[in-house]
């Protein structure tokens, strides 16, 4: 087994903060390697596994017996091996910039061969560099007046709110060693504890709206703060494991342990802290848990029983269940007093609905006994939660009925005849309704529902529906909902369907709304998400006004059909020899656009005017002032620094534009927002082509008409038209842009799909420059890949 020092790679940290234990507190042979060197900087040796770093200790020396002269040689040989493939030096005016993983980028500084040989032929007055943060390191001349301008600019922006800062100095290359120039900025003032963990929340709950955002924009899904959003993140890490791609699994363990993390705190408790490198919750009695690590474990190895994320979540709510009912307190207390009477509680077991004697019970959790079924020898006995049990019965040892809980139409119909007879039949709870009995209360609570469709792989496959619920008290007063459940028809009625067969309790109303209180405020409107199965369902709200008047308010999800208007247009659509059908999914291509969105964005954080200049395209000499594609010029500089990026596909264009040349010329594309194409651009290129096939001809039909005219004048200077339903039945626009060299590989058209910049605030469009691609992308291009 190797060594931890093997893989050790030299890290770089400012002296004196080198975030271990270099006291006297610990063991000596516990206390970290760290190598001071002299001038406010100081390098420590870690391990880089499972998203954790770990630092090497004096023992870990002593184990794998290696001297410091040894650790150090080997740490900075790994850290070359680590950095100097991988890393990219960029010119950005005056200075240049290296950029690699986001986390060894200042260590780069110690590796000598690279200061002292390579880049000190780039100035002849020697190097002044400055390391504000670990991930970044930028440089320049000594000399340059304006290059030092633009470190110490860099190093006041990085420290205005940046993470994992280092040095406020400046560095001069001097006899191979780096000498400290102080600069007179103010370093980052240290955050008090409570602000540390105030940051800490809001960075992950920000990290959490990430991943609600992806879900709604990318899958069509609204998810929330729930089980069901758990549920939902569970399953999409399951996909994702079996689909084997390992592609920006970083930022899915950030963003989904985020929304894990977020779920834990609103609903059960706890808050985000760290440990070591790890983000966790910590739970009031200071128990951990890492719904991260809980992530990364998922992608990589899939869920084993309840080894996942809703795994995770369950256990930690049956841990920290919330408060017990009257009713479950009641049973609680009557357990402890009377141990000879007889408990039966309701439950499901092997998927059916039964009741079941308890033969144990303390603190917080039920032990009910199954008796021997299909051959078995002996009874089963399992274990339930308290806090889960709505329904039960309590008899004493000579048969009397001592109390009964919770018993419903359809758990009273499951009883045996001895105890069913001795409950009043005024105390079973009503499950059976007609449609007038659970009408909506129409002037104290109005009740919307939004179906949102879950993403379509391209299969037509369609797992289930989404469906947010509405609530708003719409009365004068404020309301209650004591109980809540769904119904589905049989016979003529609506049966409750609720798993126990009884209503969902107010506290579960609470969790599913995000309530603070039990009551509504007039006006006020809460929102829940769920899976709430397929129509026609119906869902029924039952609680009670302010002056205790009751009501009840319901709502029936059925199934719309298309009306006969947008049948006809979809069998128009599909007969039509222009219209594109769906095609399958790339993998590929999506994850090519995201590493090159990953790419613009850590990019346009170092963006400043004089970059955004040297980008940006000139206007070509023939285009003068009234000449509507000037607004591409105008708008180039947003949507390069705000813009979004999208796959687009290339309609027509000037035949000059694909060979070698000086000017540029425009040419018309079709692209789409909608995230269904970002794993789909070949689909766009077939769209495109069919837009094509129109240019000269004179069709019957209008729709086709409108398309062939514009297609056919080439002169055309429209910016953004929605293509017509004939074409396809998504949102696509088309647009007249310009084709600029330099923002192509080799100044010309190679391929036919390309990624575009798109902003709300403008119609025009560019391709993104090509100084943002990074290499896959470029590799697509030039490898014909995205000529389809």
């Amino acid at each position: 087994m190797k060594s931890i020092c093997h893989d050790a790679i030299a890290y770089l940290k400012l002296a004196g903060e080198t975030g271990v234990d270099t006291s006297n507190h610990l063991p000596e042979d516990q206390q970290a390697c760290i190598d001071d060197l002299g001038n406010g900087l100081a390098v420590v040796y870690m391990l880089d596994a499972d998203d954790k770093l770990v630092y090497v200790q004096n023992r870990d020396l002593q184990q794998a017996g290696y001297t410091m002269a040894d650790l150090r040689k080997t740490g900075l040989q790994n850290l070359r091996q680590r950095t100097v493939e991988n890393c990219k030096m960029q010119e950005r005016g005056p200075i240049h910039v290296i950029t690699c993983d986001g986390n060894f980028e200042a260590s780069i500084i110690l590796i000598n061969e690279l200061w002292d040989t390579q880049f000190a032929t780039l100035f002849k007055n020697g190097i002044i560099a400055a390391i504000p943060s670990r991930d970044v390191l930028a440089f320049c001349d000594s000399r340059s007046e304006e290059g030092i301008e633009a470190l110490k600019e860099i190093i006041r922006r990085v420290h205005n709110g940046g993470d994992h800062l280092l040095s406020t100095s400046l560095y001069r290359r001097q006899r191979g060693k780096w000498v400290e120039i102080k600069t007179g900025i103010e370093a980052a003032k240290p955050e008090s504890m409570e602000e540390a963990h105030a940051r800490l929340h809001a960075g992950m709950q920000a990290n959490a709206e990430v991943l609600r955002k992806i879900a709604k924009e990318h899958f069509k899904v609204e998810i929330a703060y729930d089980i069901e959003g758990v549920n939902w993140v569970n399953q999409f890490l399951s996909d994702a494991h079996t689909s084997g791609s390992s592609d920006d699994h970083k930022n899915i363990v950030i963003f989904a342990g985020a929304f894990v993390g977020q779920c834990i705190v609103r609903n059960i408790g706890g808050k985000w802290d760290w440990h070591g490198d790890d983000y966790v919750i910590r739970t009031k009695d200071d128990k951990l848990f890492s719904p991260c690590s809980k992530v990364a474990k998922q992608l990589a190895c899939g869920p084993t029983g309840d080894d996942s994320v809703l795994g995770l979540y369950k256990v930690i709510k049956d841990m920290y269940p919330a408060a017990l009912s009257k009713a479950q307190r009641l049973l609680q207390v009557l357990y402890k007093r009377h141990g000879d009477y007889q408990f039966c509680i309701a439950t499901v077991l092997d998927q059916q609905l039964q009741w079941l004697n308890v033969c144990g019970m303390e603190d917080n959790w039920v032990k009910v006994e199954r008796k021997p079924v299909n051959g078995e020898s002996a009874a089963l006995t399992v274990v339930c939660y308290l806090h889960q049990i709505q329904s039960y019965y309590v008899r004493s040892p000579g048969g009397v009925l001592m109390h009964a809980e919770g018993i419903s139409e359809s758990l009273a119909a499951l009883l045996p005849d001895e105890v069913k007879n001795l409950i009043a039949p005024t105390k079973i709870i009503k499950t059976s309704f007609t449609e007038t009995e659970l009408q909506q209360a129409q002037s104290i609570v109005d009740i919307q529902l939004v179906k949102y469709e879950s993403g379509d792989n391209g299969s037509g496959d369609d797992d289930s529906d989404v469906y947010t619920i509405k609530l708003k008290n719409i009365a004068a007063q404020k309301i209650k909902i004591s109980k809540f459940a769904h119904f589905f028809q049989q016979e003529g009625l609506w049966q409750i369907g609720t798993a126990l067969q009884t209503y969902y309790p107010a506290s579960d109303f609470m969790d599913w709304f995000q309530l603070m209180s039990e009551w509504i405020e007039p006006g006020q409107e809460i929102t829940a998400t769920g899976r709430l199965g397929e129509p026609p369902v119906l869902w029924a709200f039952m609680g009670e006004t302010e002056d205790a008047a009751p009501f009840t308010a319901s709502l029936i999800l059925r199934e719309v059909p298309a009306s006969a208007k947008q049948q006809k247009a979809d069998a128009k659509r599909k007969a039509s020899p222009y219209y594109s059908a769906s095609q399958s999914a790339s993998p590929e291509m999506e994850n090519a656009l995201k590493e090159l969105r990953l790419n613009l964005d850590r990019n346009r954080t170092a963006m400043d005017a004089e970059i955004l200049q040297r980008i940006s395209a000139a206007k070509p000499d023939w285009m003068d002032y009234a000449e509507p594609l000037l607004e591409i010029i105008l708008q180039q500089k947003r949507l390069i620094s705000e813009g979004h990026v999208v796959w687009a596909a290339l309609v027509q264009a000037n035949s000059l534009l694909f060979e070698a040349g000086e000017h540029d010329h425009p040419a018309m594309l079709v692209y789409s927002e909608d995230p269904y194409f970002e794993a789909r651009p070949h689909e766009l290129r077939s769209i495109a082509d069919k837009i094509y096939q129109l240019k000269s001809t004179k069709p019957d039909d209008p729709e086709e008409q409108l398309v062939a005219a514009h297609v056919s004048n080439e002169m055309d200077r429209n910016m953004g038209w929605q293509l017509p339903g004939l074409l396809t039945d998504k949102n696509v626009r088309a647009a007249s842009f310009m084709i600029f060299r330099k923002h192509i590989p080799n100044g010309m058209l190679e391929a036919t799909t390309f990624p575009l910049l798109i902003h709300p605030a403008t119609a025009a469009v560019l391709i993104v420059p090509v100084a943002f691609w990074p290499v896959s992308m470029t590799a697509l291009w030039r490898q014909g890949r995205l000529f389809f």
